[in-house]
């Protein structure tokens, strides 16, 4: 008998009276219990595919297959009969005391497995988790004992040897069995780390490296723009960013000079003099050349790496104050973001003393918002800031009030370091912003810029979402921030001064129950933007434009309360604002620039939607007199009449057959014929129901919106909405809550509280929801509410 065959025969033979038997003829491999671990092709399979150089025990591989089987425990009585092999007469004391911690490690490591995904221990994979459990054995060197064993056992030759071999068991074959359970117990330690290493080849994810990653620098306008008390500001920032032209700056290399002619200038040696200078007679050349007239070449000059470092000096005196002060830190901070690679440095001057202050940071730019000086003008502290910077690298630009007669001693301390000014820019009170170039005795217009004004005050304190309704007894579709399924036209009647047409695929209504809907276009239903207005009364109407665009503006006057409101609605993300005026009582006039115009006390006013402010004007521009007759109404009525009806109130809501929902009239109903459509048909029913009548009640935020709750015995319970909902809860949960669109002659659409929708697109918002067709939605949801009732 050849060595290969000795081994196939003692490695694949079961011990009599152990916890694995052959029977079957050999074909299957079962338990001591009579119940099957797997048949003979299936582990001649997992053996031959590991990849492992030496045969591992094969109880051993037995017992993890056991584990991969759910209620492995039960199924097999695993920890009876391992522990009977614990006590085996033949065994000496160290021996049992051994077996038992043997076959304690194994029970454990066997647990870990069976407590694995079911993706990591079935089928296929079952060959990864072998290989990991015996993961020390690829480092044996020596020839593939294993596929040589497994070739042997597959040609069957061995079989009567094999299956007709009964020597009985000893300590040293359960040792061999159960101690690669113990060690693999011992590397693995829980189900995480199994998990991992099948999943990765890694026992745990690499641990985070101790290294200082630099943050990234955070984006100045950004937290500007997001701060209500310094958004203005960022935007006007943005708008002179964009229209002025930043100048780029170069150091001199010195004077070694190469390549061609950069530029004609007029300052420079005499030997740069351009030619036809010559020509001019001495007396005209010499004043030519003390007036600064006369034209040089300036040829090109090495680069240089040198840094340059920027002062932006910043006027805060008393001509100044108000819009000029807003407008020269705009420009400057505009100035640092043109020139954000470089080194810069921002100062406030006043009368007398300049102070530092960081343009790049926000604490930098709120403290140089507080900086007012009740001097006359900036000069001693100019010259001081000047004074004190003396580095060749050091250029300077001066923000200051555009100033026809300035005072004659800034005008004297001016002169003394005009040389080294490089740039100043100017602003007005009218929002003219001027940039000029001021190195020698003249000044060059680079650019000019005009802010509008308004701009400053166009957007207000952030605009908040609708309340939401937080209370547990009401349907769970109220209580979203954002609604799954759009409004149907519910209790409208469109008027011009209840509607509006907002664009050509747009319209906002008034309902007749005080709320505010909004149509995108003719394809969907409404979007609810307020629940409830506070006052009814005369209304104004407005939309916006340029950066406003998308906004939608309105102000209600009630001249028996005396009191007026503003809501402004943003349309991108359903939000609004609302302010109230209170007793003010303008007379609106008209509408323009985002801005509503009319008069008051004989005043002519400008009223900041946005803001919920006014402000008394010299002369308003030309605007639409809002109060005309208004046209479009014909498109807005093709929009929000969709060409169905609505279900605003029931007195009976009955269930029939234990398959049909009838309120009063009206069937829900699941027609095949039109693509398994859900819709509200008129019938009657054909036999007695069981029903429920209304119970009226009141949402304290809604008053204006009519609640009627139904009730069954069980604890279910159907809420109609008079805004065109029907709410189905379940009493026992053991179907989610279900929203059902109430439009009559036409396909409705459905909601359910863990995510599913159905039917018409018109109604349906959500793109988060999962939608499924009809036919599911009818089956799993509202036949399950209706039979439950039953």
């Amino acid at each position: 008998m050849s060595e290969l065959t000795r081994k196939c025969i003692s490695y694949f033979s079961a011990p009599r009276h152990y916890f694995w038997q052959w029977t079957e003829n050999g074909t299957v491999a079962e338990f001591a219990n009579g119940r099957t671990i797997c048949y003979r092709e299936d582990l001649v399979f997992l053996l031959s595919n590991l990849q492992l150089k030496q045969a591992p025990p094969l109880g051993a591989v037995l017992l993890v297959l056991c584990a991969c089987k759910d209620g492995y425990e039960g199924l097999f009585e695993l920890e009876t009969q391992l522990y009977k092999l614990g006590y085996d007469k033949d065994y000496n004391e160290g021996e049992h005391i051994a077996a038992k911690e043997l076959i304690r490690s194994a029970i454990m490591f066997l647990k870990l497995v069976n407590a694995l995904p079911v993706n990591d221990h079935t089928g296929i994979k079952r060959i990864e988790l072998l290989q990991a459990v015996f993961h020390e054995d690829t480092e044996v060197a020596g020839d593939d004992e294993l596929k040589m064993l497994v070739n042997a056992f597959a040609t069957g030759q061995q079989d009567d040897s094999i299956f007709g071999r009964q020597d009985p068991y000893n300590f040293r074959r359960l040792q061999a069995d159960l101690a690669p359970l113990g060690a693999a117990l011992a590397r693995y330690r829980n189900t995480e780390m199994l998990h991992n290493w099948l999943r990765t080849g890694m026992l745990a994810p690499p641990e985070k490296p101790e290294i200082d990653i630099p943050e990234e620098p955070a984006d100045l306008m950004a937290e500007l723009n997001a701060d209500v008390k310094t958004e203005g500001l960022a935007r006007v920032a943005r708008q002179v960013l964009a229209a002025l032209n930043i100048p780029m700056h170069f150091n001199s290399g010195g004077n070694n000079e190469f390549g061609g002619i950069a530029d004609i200038t007029n300052r420079g040696d005499y030997d740069k003099l351009l030619l036809s200078e010559l020509a001019q007679d001495d007396v005209s050349l010499m004043a030519r050349l003390a007036n600064n007239e006369a034209l040089f070449l300036q040829r090109e000059r090495l680069p240089t790496h040198t840094p340059t470092q920027w002062h932006v000096l910043i006027d805060t005196t008393l001509k100044t104050w108000g819009t000029p002060r807003v407008f020269a830190l705009a420009a400057a901070l505009a100035f640092s973001e043109g020139k954000r690679s470089e080194q810069l440095q921002g100062w406030t001057l006043g009368q007398s003393d300049p102070e530092m202050i960081d343009l790049r940071s926000k604490p930098g730019i709120l403290k140089a918002l507080e900086k007012i000086d009740a001097g006359l003008h900036c000069g001693i502290a100019l010259k001081k800031v000047m004074a004190s910077q003396i580095d060749e690298r050091d250029h300077f630009l001066l923000i200051t009030i555009a100033d026809d007669q300035p005072e004659r001693a800034f005008l004297m301390a001016l002169d003394g370091i005009r040389d080294r000014l490089d740039y100043r820019i100017e602003v007005d009170r009218d929002g003219h912003i001027k940039m000029y170039e001021t190195r020698g005795q003249h000044r060059r217009l680079l650019t000019t810029a005009l802010i509008d004004m308004n701009y400053l005050v166009h957007k207000g304190a952030p605009h908040k979402r609708p309340e939401v309704v937080n209370n547990d007894s009401l349907p769970a579709m109220m209580q979203l921030e954002q609604q799954p399924l759009y409004f149907p036209a519910s209790k409208i009647k469109v008027k011009p001064q209840k509607a509006f047409k907002t664009s050509e695929e747009g319209a906002v209504v008034i309902t007749m129950d005080e709320r505010l809907l909004f149509w995108k276009d003719q394809e969907h239903g409404a979007i609810e933007l307020v629940k409830q207005l506070v006052i009814d009364g005369t209304n104004f109407w407005g939309t916006g434009t340029g950066e406003c665009a998308g906004f939608i503006y309105l102000i209600i006057q009630n001249q028996q309360k005396k009191r007026t409101v503003i809501y402004t609605a943003d349309t991108h993300d359903n939000t609004y604002m609302q302010h109230d005026l209170g007793d003010l009582m303008p007379n609106i006039r008209g509408f323009s620039n985002n801005l509503f115009y009319g008069w008051l006390n004989s005043h002519q006013i400008a009223i900041n939607p946005h803001r919920g402010t006014h402000e008394i004007i010299d002369r308003s521009p030309a605007y639409a007199y809002i109060n005309a007759p208004r046209t479009g109404m014909q498109k807005v009525k093709q929009m929000v009449y969709g060409g169905y009806s609505v279900i605003n109130s029931a007195k009976i809501i009955k269930t029939v057959g234990g398959n049909k929902l009838f309120i009063d009239q009206y069937e829900l109903v699941l027609d095949d014929r039109q693509n398994n459509a859900l819709y509200w048909a008129t019938r009657r029913p054909d036999q007695p129901g069981i029903e429920s009548k209304a119970e009226s009640f009141i949402v304290k935020t809604m008053q204006n919106v009519k609640f009627a709750r139904y009730r069954w015995r069980d604890g279910s319970e159907i809420v109609l909405d008079s805004r065109g909902f029907l709410y189905l809860k379940n009493g026992h949960a053991e179907v989610p809550e279900i929203t059902i669109v109430l439009a009559v002659s036409k396909p409705v659409a459905c909601w359910s509280a863990d995510g599913k929708v159905c039917g018409s697109p018109y109604f349906i918002r959500d793109g988060k929801s999962q939608v499924i067709s009809e036919a599911d939605f009818y089956n799993q949801y509202i036949l399950k509410f209706i039979q439950s009732l039953q």
